[in-house]
């Protein structure tokens, strides 16, 4: 499934610039997993050594602010 991802200012020098990038993927999960694989040097941006969620990004889903605690 196609997901368009938002993409704020200070993080589009890694996608090329872009507004708004579409990846596949059916959760939240595999969005970022598609994200990170077609822009790799988006993810130390997104992401910290453990592999967690930085805590300034937030994610949005449907309008709704959504928390891994969610899933």
């Amino acid at each position: 499934m196609g997901v368009v991802i938002a993409i704020p200012s200070a993080l589009k020098q890694y996608v090329n610039n872009q507004d708004e990038v579409e990846v596949q993927g059916n959760s939240v999960e595999e969005a970022f997993d598609s994200l990170c694989k077609d822009f790799a040097e988006l993810k130390p941006n997104l992401f910290d050594e453990n592999g967690k969620l930085r805590n300034f990004i937030n994610v949005y889903l449907n309008c709704l602010l959504y928390t891994s605690d969610a899933a």
